[in-house]
């Protein structure tokens, strides 16, 4: 942290304990930092706090939480050394007992996205100087992809106390933050994050808390979205999406259904390739597409006829039942 940024959270804390002294009837004060008779040097009984405990080396994400702490940590203990200092023992500010849990969320650029009280501590003042001392946070320089929740941003549990606790890593964490599978593995494949998905579902089969009903639900919507990425993709690829299409029941599947369907169609009708031609013939019957599907057979079927008979023309005749 800079110097001028300790000197103006400083300056702040100096100030909020001038102002709660008016709230609380003192007098003398001037104008200037120069504490009024209230704020005497006989207020401060108890000693000024070591450094604050750290979390252990083998913590999750603990270059993070440094990192983090490096920014906020000497402007909370500059809070709590202030109130010691300069607020009488008895003020509500200098209950040892004061502790708050503050949430914050933290961009995928290291910028601060939000942050709000998560437990509070009882007492305004002391949660909304822990809310504006993070609010001072620096950008980061360590997030990692595998540090992020499904909404992209990272997410801190900080305590914040009054006593030798004060704002040390150990009182922090970092959490991960997962949708519900449906919502998590659909958004995934909206953003085109097929891997990502289907190691979601993976994951959540083995703990065995769904239904297997629920799981093979979205384990199709994964299929379909690998199907449709295949059929856009080279000839090897489209066979292996055709096979997916004709063998997991798909059809179920209204969404799936109106964007394969035209892909598909275009491949009966307009492939190179006859292998290719001959899956999506089969894929369109078991999409529903009866009609078109016995058409466009009967007009490849012509096509291998009169053509000499090519391995692929005579998977053609027999698949036809001819």
């Amino acid at each position: 942290m800079s110097q001028s940024r300790i000197l103006t959270t400083t300056g702040r804390c100096l100030l909020g304990a001038f102002v709660l002294c008016v709230v609380t009837n003192c007098k003398g004060n001037t104008g200037t930092t120069t504490p009024s008779t209230s704020f005497n040097a006989g207020a401060a009984s108890s000693k000024a706090f070591a450094a604050p405990p750290e979390a252990s080396p083998d913590t999750f994400a603990l270059e993070v939480l440094e990192e983090v702490h490096e920014s906020i940590g000497e402007a909370w203990a500059s809070f709590v050394e202030n109130c010691r200092l300069r607020l009488p023992e008895t003020h509500a500010l200098n209950d040892q007992r004061l502790h708050a849990s503050v949430l914050i969320r933290v961009g995928a650029d290291g910028r601060l996205k939000d942050v709000r009280v998560w437990k509070g501590s009882g007492l305004g003042d002391f949660d909304r100087s822990a809310l504006e001392i993070v609010q001072d946070l620096q950008t980061l320089r360590s997030v990692k992809p595998t540090y992020l929740s499904d909404d992209g941003t990272i997410h801190l549990q900080w305590q914040f106390a009054r006593d030798k606790r004060q704002a040390g890593t150990q009182g922090a964490q970092l959490v991960i933050e997962e949708w519900p599978l449906q919502k998590a593995v659909s958004t995934f494949l909206a953003q085109g994050h097929i891997k990502k998905a289907a190691s979601r579902l993976v994951r959540v089969a083995k703990n065995g808390k769904f239904g297997e009903k629920k799981l093979l639900k979205v384990a199709r919507e994964i299929i379909g979205a690998i199907a449709l990425n295949g059929l856009h993709g080279a000839s090897n690829n489209q066979l292996m999406a055709l096979d997916l299409v004709t063998q997991n029941g798909l059809k179920d599947s209204a969404a799936f259904v109106e964007e394969a369907l035209p892909v598909v169609s275009k491949l009966a009708e307009h492939s190179l390739n006859d292998e290719v031609k001959i899956k999506a013939l089969w894929a369109l019957g078991s999409l529903g597409a009866v009609k078109k599907t016995g058409y466009l057979q009967k007009e490849f079927l012509g096509r291998s006829l009169v053509e000499p008979k090519s391995a692929v023309g005579l998977r053609t005749v027999l698949l036809s039942g001819l």
